[in-house]
């Protein structure tokens, strides 16, 4: 509500940036500002790294070439190199190009992502059990090592990454084609089909997919 009214009261390029200048000056300014380029630094890394995942979760093993060295246990592949960095360099010369260039690509990226959610909802309503949703909700604390603290905090750092998205609104709300009044409740419309989405498909799997497995 209150990137909405900021919205309509400020609509001009920047969003946070302009609203934290015209709020606290400088200072303020200068240090909001620095939170969002780190928090998108750290967003763009993490984009980057979860492809070559996603892709090896899809082709499987024939993904994983030419080992360069291990994470953490985890090992890094140059395939999987060349995909992130490739996907990165891919988007920056998107931005580059300009708000039409984007927009169009967020157009087919959203259309992807929706209709990947609409499958997983309808397969897993298919296919799926109420018993794993209970069983997931109320697991035994063995089945992660007696931590629950850590399960606890394996979601709670990807909450960062659900605040974000519907800021880019009120970023580039003076080159968006509406109405002030209307941009402010295309913000508020934004977060309500994200918590919807997130919601659907967090039961999706919780429904289909066994507490074991996951």
């Amino acid at each position: 509500v209150i990137y909405a009214e900021l919205t309509a009261a400020m609509p001009k390029c920047g969003g946070e940036h302009v609203f934290s200048y015209r709020a606290m000056g400088k200072g303020g300014s200068f240090i909001c500002t620095w939170a969002i380029i780190l928090s998108y630094v750290a967003i763009a890394a993490f984009e980057a790294a979860s492809i070559p995942t996603v892709m090896r979760h899809i082709i499987g093993d024939a993904f994983n070439i030419t080992y360069l060295y291990s994470v953490n246990g985890t090992p890094i592949y140059a395939s999987h190199l060349i995909v992130g960095c490739s996907l990165a360099v891919l988007i920056t010369y998107v931005n580059i190009r300009g708000i039409k260039t984007a927009a169009l690509l967020q157009r087919i990226f959203t259309l992807i992502i929706g209709l990947s959610g609409i499958l997983l909802v309808v397969a897993s309503a298919v296919n799926g059990s109420p018993d794993h949703i209970a069983a997931n909700m109320f697991s035994k604390p063995e089945l992660f090592d007696g931590n629950i603290l850590g399960g606890i905090l394996t979601v709670t750092c990807m909450t960062p990454y659900l605040f974000l998205g519907f800021d880019v609104i009120p970023q580039a709300a003076e080159e968006i084609n509406l109405p002030i009044r209307k941009i402010s409740k295309v913000i508020l419309f934004s977060i309500g089909i994200a918590v919807i989405f997130y919601v659907l498909v967090l039961l999706a799997v919780a429904y289909v997919m066994p507490i074991t497995e996951i």
